[in-house]
């Protein structure tokens, strides 16, 4: 076994074993979501260990994407084209979660799964589509040198929708309790107690992400020499 499966398999153990640990934490040893503005539902605060670890890393996935595009960019290797597409589409699938609990966050605390004047929800909503549509931009350009520039300059101006969603509770309406910052101290959502559980979940869910990227950028990999001999034999 080389030292890449082996890394591989450390991550995979390793992911599962914190999952296994922060499940129980969330909702068996956490402490009472009472008195923490925001949350009146159980199942909402029990959601929050998994919803907002899972949000953060979508935006971290999409950061890696944006960073390995400037670098196709700038250098013009295949690999970094690669490099952002795993990214992406780990990414679009920690962002259909991050949806997905968010909607169930709603049911539970709003009574309703969506609402259209929430400003964060829809520009998370809006981040997912624009990351959808590079992956269906990459199936429609057969070129790989052409699908890799305009994927590239896609991924550089789509992350612009990365740090609007991120910041939009704080410039526009937003239903959503404040994680972060000085009010999130004021309405006792990270405390001391909840704090190492919120430090566990984040690393358990980059841990998946490191996993699913590297085996995803590995198959990528393996498809494009697959279809450079395919070309090969064309040729002779």
């Amino acid at each position: 076994m080389g030292p890449s499966r082996s890394l591989d398999r450390i991550l995979l153990v390793a992911a599962l074993g914190g999952g296994a640990i922060l499940v129980w934490l969330a909702l068996v040893a956490a402490p009472s979501f009472e008195g923490r503005i925001g949350f009146t539902a159980p199942i909402s605060w029990k959601l929050f260990f998994f919803h907002v670890p899972v949000a953060l890393v979508s935006f971290i996935a999409f950061a890696v994407a944006l960073v390995a595009s400037l670098q196709y960019l700038r250098l013009r290797r295949l690999e970094w084209d690669r490099s952002a597409h795993a990214a992406i589409e780990v990414g679009v699938v920690y962002t259909a979660i991050t949806l997905v609990t968010g909607m169930l966050w709603g049911q539970a605390e709003w009574g309703t799964m969506w609402r259209w004047n929430d400003v964060k929800l829809v520009l998370v909503l809006i981040l997912f589509l624009i990351y959808v549509a590079y992956l269906v931009l990459r199936r429609e350009i057969q070129d790989p040198e052409r699908r890799a520039r305009i994927s590239a300059l896609y991924a550089v101006a789509g992350f612009a929708s990365v740090p609007l969603a991120w910041f939009a509770q704080r410039i526009w309406l937003s239903y959503h309790p404040t994680v972060f910052g000085t009010e999130a101290a004021d309405q006792g959502v990270l405390t001391e107690g909840v704090f190492p559980i919120f430090l566990l979940g984040l690393a358990v869910f980059v841990t998946l992400f490191l996993f699913l990227y590297r085996w995803r950028e590995k198959l990528l990999a393996a498809e494009a020499r697959l279809d450079e001999v395919s070309v090969a034999k064309e040729v002779a």
